[in-house]
């Protein structure tokens, strides 16, 4: 299993199995992993030649009230449940990898963000889906992606569909 924290290096290693026609797995998770995640990783090491999981504590995720010095960081635990669930990446990128100074795009989500978890909650999800976004992309285009919370989805980011 290769642990990465480089962007660069990351989608190198996604580039190279897809080169080898392997399909991309993707599991984004901001670590404390439980039997949940452990889930989403066997389910996509069925699924998928080539397995991603992430592990980022995205500081965007927290609300004004919410403190994220405070959430658990167990990145060696975290690390040996994906290696015994058969990840072969795990991307732990640093927060400056993820929210550079020249960032210029954030991803707004209005009314499905009050349907999913009502207009108090609204700045929550807003985040929620731009992290997941940021770490999404870092594996390039036609990914298998199996979030957390049950959503499940195979996207495509480039522009053509290659």
């Amino acid at each position: 299993m290769i642990v990465e924290s480089s962007l660069t290096e990351t989608r190198r290693f996604v580039r190279a199995a897809r080169q080898q026609g392997r399909s991309v797995g993707c599991i984004p998770t901001m670590g404390a992993l439980h039997r949940g995640h452990v889930s989403l990783i066997e389910i996509a090491r069925k699924e998928c030649d080539f397995v991603v999981a992430t592990i980022f504590v995205n500081p965007t995720q927290f609300g004004p009230e919410e403190d994220f010095t405070r959430y658990p960081r167990t990145l060696d635990t975290d690390l040996e449940m994906c290696r015994a669930a058969g990840a072969d990446l795990i991307f732990t990128p640093p927060v400056s990898a993820m929210y550079t100074a020249s960032a210029q795009t954030i991803v707004r989500v209005t009314e499905l963000a009050e349907v999913l978890e009502g207009i108090p909650s609204t700045w929550t999800l807003r985040w929620r889906v731009h992290g997941r976004r940021k770490t999404v992309q870092c594996h390039g285009t036609r990914s298998r992606i199996l979030w957390p919370e049950g959503f499940s989805a195979t996207v495509d980011h480039s522009a053509d569909g290659r």
